[in-house]
């Protein structure tokens, strides 16, 4: 995921990463930006959209009480969690 961070900054899509972030921290499973639950779903697996092509791949640790990115660049069907 921290190899995402320059791509979003490049791109100008920092803050609108920032902006997932802080939703992320008040309520996980917010349904703003597009919110998703990805398939299959018993692995719990979510997602927030960035813009068009890239989306906020997370999934949530309730035990612990953490979120987890995955991924903030590319589409998740590119990607293998």
């Amino acid at each position: 995921m921290k190899k995402d961070i320059p791509l979003l900054k490049q791109h100008n899509l920092k803050n609108d990463f920032d902006e997932i972030v802080k939703i992320l921290k008040d309520n996980p499973y917010s349904h703003v930006r597009n919110f998703e639950k990805l398939e299959p779903r018993k692995r719990k697996i979510c997602s927030m959209r960035i813009n068009n092509q890239h989306r906020v791949v997370y999934t949530v640790d309730k035990k612990d009480h953490q979120v987890i990115i995955w991924s903030a660049w590319s589409h998740y069907e590119r990607k293998r969690i």
